[in-house]
């Protein structure tokens, strides 16, 4: 695998870990599942112990949570090409919301700011790269003054 080879693989999963902060953050389910692989898991940063197996159980736990408006800016994301198949990475996840799903905006957010990281297994399909595993931790949080 050449230079070129490698930074092809490291765009399209860097473009993933983006593409799964803003299908959250609009809401498009659909398209968030599309980014696993029918069997792909994710362990979301809040309950890392229970992952969610497979893309329908995915769509259906997002679809299943309370009305929110979040921004998710994801950071730091680096990408290890272990083979032409395979990759895997590590990003963090600055993320903010608000319940206020009905007023004008900009709304206030919450008074909190969760600072999670995501490690992530990566595998080349016949319809491009998917995410084989996503597994979240939240290691800081900060409260605002009140």
């Amino acid at each position: 695998m050449n230079d070129h080879d490698k930074m092809t693989i490291e765009w399209a999963c860097d473009k993933i870990v983006q593409q799964f902060a803003q299908y959250l953050d609009f809401n498009q389910l659909d398209k968030l599942g599309n980014l696993f692989t029918d069997d792909g898991s994710y362990a979301r940063p809040v309950d890392p112990s229970n992952p969610l197996i497979g893309r329908a159980a995915i769509v259906d736990a997002m679809k299943r949570r309370p009305p929110r408006i979040t921004r998710h800016l994801m950071t730091n994301v680096v990408i290890e090409v272990i083979s032409e198949n395979e990759a895997h990475g590590v990003s963090y996840c600055s993320f903010t919301g608000s319940t206020d799903v009905n007023g004008a905006a900009p709304v206030m957010a919450d008074p909190k700011l969760f600072l999670a990281e995501f490690r992530d297994t990566f595998v080349r399909t016949n319809s491009g790269w998917k995410i084989k595993a996503r597994v979240g931790s939240l290691p800081l949080i900060l409260q605002a003054a009140p």
